[in-house]
This record gives C-alpha cells, sequence and structure tokens, in this order.
C-alpha cells in the first residue's frame, strides 16, 4: 500500500489535525449524535489496534518459551539479593 501525506504526518501535526476535527464536528452535532460518532470511532480504533498488535504478534518470533524467561528472572532477582544483602 503506498504511502500519503496523512501517514506521513509528524505526530503532533496529525493530534493537532484530528483535534480540529473534533472540535468541528462537535459544533455541527447535537449531543446524541456526538455520542454516537464517538462510539463508533472508538470501535473503529480499537479494532484497528487489537488487528495490529495481533499482526504484530504473529510477525515477532518469540526469544523464549515464558518459563524459561521467567525462570532468569528470577535468577537474576536472586543474585541482586545476595549482593545487596536483601
Amino acid at each position: 500500500m503506498a504511502s500519503s501525506g496523512f501517514f506521513d504526518l509528524p505526530p503532533r501535526v496529525l493530534c493537532a489535525l484530528a483535534a480540529a476535527v473534533g472540535f468541528a464536528a462537535a459544533e455541527r452535532l447535537t449531543p446524541n449524535q456526538q455520542n454516537a460518532l464517538g462510539n463508533a470511532l472508538m470501535l473503529t480504533a480499537q479494532v484497528l489496534e487489537t488487528a495490529s498488535a495481533q499482526g504484530q504478534n504473529l510477525q515477532t518470533p518469540a526469544s523464549s518459551p515464558p518459563d524459561r524467561r521467567l525462570t532468569e528472572i528470577e535468577a537474576r532477582l536472586a543474585e541482586l539479593e545476595r549482593k545487596t544483602g536483601a
């Protein structure tokens, strides 16, 4: 998918643009319409975030099983406790 100007905006500019759109929409909509639109946009955002997170999860291989990582962390903690006398 080709990049467009929207996706190339710096973070602060994108936030300012989103805020301006939100304020402009709020002036033109009733409170019920604002709630309905806001809820629909929130759901859309949640679906995009979930899809993105799962896509990253499937693309990133696990470095080691969780139980091995826990064992490594516990060993490091025990070593730190020995060094500090805790």
